[in-house]
């Protein structure tokens, strides 16, 4: 009850008043921030560990036909490393989302302050920070995600068949990446891999068109502008697949085919009046 991580739905309209820590510095925390002071919180404070708050967004850099349309296509230790490139390169809030926040006297930015604990008390939630004791009624965690395919209700009796760049790329020594390591390596439609190739070919027909797609085919699934170069690819191999799984069926529909194409000699004279005619045909 003192307590949600962004993802969360969260009752604002109950927070009127309240004192509320966010912890994060990224947009969907911001977004939180935001919606909460303008939902009447007493005061928002919000922390991030950096020293300062990142002004370079990486995302933008990415923004090219050439990398949106064809990451998919290079190399796996050219994804791993361009992945892992823009992972450790912080990405600020949207320059909107700041200011929604900050047009609030009773917002505060801390910076460089990692909370170190948190215990619930009768006065509120005592918070350990570097800057001393801060008492909150509230707590907004934006710490991100992490991804595990066990994890996932949908996916847990699957996912010790379902191959993880884990299973099939090592990193060269000072690339190691445990987080990425547990993406799913996914084929050229966004379809799940086997593990073990032969045991669970069933699982092609499953596509990963989420974030987590992100380290095997780039901002598609995850981005707006590049939906337009990942949505084409995922719906090519649906298709593909759908094609080839009832090639039969095609087969019997084209030798039922009878569709006329010719349907008149000339203009008002139905080709069957005129085969009927006796019309002389010219050589």
């Amino acid at each position: 009850s003192s307590y949600a991580h962004t993802e969360n739905e969260i009752d604002f309209h109950a927070l009127a008043g309240a004192r509320i820590g966010v912890l994060g510095g990224g947009a969907s925390a911001f977004d939180n921030a935001a919606t909460a002071l303008e939902h009447g919180g007493r005061s928002v404070d919000l922390w991030i560990r950096l020293p300062a708050l990142p002004r370079v967004n990486p995302n933008k850099w990415m923004e090219s036909h050439g990398f949106l349309g064809h990451y998919h296509a290079l190399s796996d230790a050219a994804r791993w490393t361009f992945t892992r490139q823009v992972a450790s390169m912080n990405q600020p809030p949207p320059q909107e989302t700041l200011w929604r926040c900050t047009k609030h006297a009773n917002f505060t930015l801390r910076t460089g302050s990692a909370w170190r604990s948190a215990e619930h008390r009768s006065d509120g939630v005592h918070v350990q920070t570097p800057q001393g004791t801060m008492i909150f009624d509230f707590l907004i965690f934006g710490t991100g995600l992490l991804q595990d395919l066990h994890k996932r209700s949908e996916l847990a009796g699957l996912a010790a068949e379902i191959a993880t760049w884990a299973d099939r790329y090592v990193p060269a020594v000072g690339e190691e990446d445990d987080a990425l390591a547990r993406s799913p390596y996914l084929g050229a439609h966004y379809e799940f891999m086997e593990r073990h190739p032969g045991l669970a070919p069933y699982l092609r027909n499953i596509h990963a068109f989420n974030f987590g797609a992100t380290l095997s085919q780039g901002l598609s699934a995850a981005s707006i502008s590049g939906m337009k170069f990942g949505m084409r690819r995922l719906v090519t191999g649906l298709v593909g697949d759908l094609f080839l799984q009832d090639a039969d069926w095609h087969l019997q529909s084209l030798r039922a085919y009878a569709l006329p194409e010719i349907e008149s000699y000339r203009p008002g004279l139905p080709i069957d009046e005129w085969e009927q005619s006796g019309v002389p045909t010219f050589s």
